[in-house]
């Protein structure tokens, strides 16, 4: 457990985890609802042996530096720390580990959702894993087990990223929501923060370029976080939401052979382009974008 766990399970690299992950995704072809049920089931479970194997650990630590050896030593208390310590660890990496499975699992089975209509009980309980996850965590660069949980972190963003190629209306509602919220807080480092790890929970939200319907949906949810751009004065905001465009945007031009005259996107590259020209080093360059 030292490698990162994306080091140590990778996909396209360990055969034998590729084919589980695709066996997931043929089986929830024919009946996702009770796979995703069965995950969820695996996951809670995996989580609460985790717990009980935690306090059973710090009660035989406690039990131990009570002991006459400890006290006498006057060890104890330094050791009971240091020991403790290793132990949440421990079991922080066993959680994350469990979590790392069931995203690559979940990224799989969520890819045969559009064929199975309706299931909101199941799509929100996702979202609720997910968004919790995007909760900045104070302190976590001093954490041995922050490249993991920044990794994790990751992979729910690919999952709800996934998710909102056939439930966009629902993760928009929820990542507006937490937005909103975040920005009804009192302004602080911590409240920047959060709403920094909240914008990078959607940066594998991808355009879906048919039907036209869907289309000017992703575009309009791009125009609102363009707004707020505009609106926001901290530049580490901002940095974070011109990344969240970058990575957006970059597969849509990708894409794109052809002109694109679609009043949407012409509306939001003109909210951008016009406030920003003049910030551009060298405007003799002449950049243009054909709409």
């Amino acid at each position: 457990m030292e490698k990162p766990l994306n080091k140590t399970l990778q996909r396209g690299e360990d055969s034998q985890l590729d084919q589980i992950l695709s066996a997931f995704g043929t089986v929830a072809e024919h009946c996702l609802p009770s796979l995703l049920r069965a995950l969820f089931g695996w996951l809670e479970r995996q989580m609460q042996d985790s717990l009980q194997l935690s306090e059973q650990a710090k009660s035989l630590i406690m039990i131990k530096n009570k002991s006459i050896i400890y006290i006498v030593s006057g060890s104890g208390a330094g050791t009971e720390t240091v020991e403790r310590s290793c132990e949440e660890l421990q079991a922080e990496k066993r959680d994350l580990a469990v979590e790392f499975l069931s995203c690559l699992a979940l990224i799989e089975v969520l890819k045969q959702l559009p064929f199975h209509p309706g299931h909101e009980d199941l799509v929100h309980y996702i979202e609720n894993v997910a968004f919790k996850r995007f909760n900045y965590k104070e302190g976590l660069q001093s954490n041995p087990n922050a490249a993991n949980v920044h990794i994790i972190a990751d992979l729910y963003a690919e999952v709800i990223g996934v998710l909102a190629q056939s439930r966009f209306a629902s993760v928009k509602k929820r990542f507006t929501a937490e937005l909103k919220e975040l920005k009804n807080r009192e302004p602080s480092p911590h409240t920047t923060q959060s709403i920094i790890s909240l914008l990078m929970g959607m940066k594998f939200f991808r355009v879906k370029m048919v039907p036209i319907e869907e289309f000017e949906a992703s575009f309009q949810f791009l125009q609102e976080c363009a707004q707020y751009f505009l609106e926001v004065k901290d530049k580490d905001i901002r940095h974070a939401l011109a990344g969240l465009f970058v990575e957006i945007l970059v597969p849509v031009a990708a894409t794109v052979k052809n002109e694109v005259n679609v009043s949407c996107l012409k509306n939001f590259v003109e909210m951008l382009y016009s406030p920003h020209w003049m910030l551009v080093p060298n405007q003799s360059i002449g950049w243009r974008y054909s709409l």
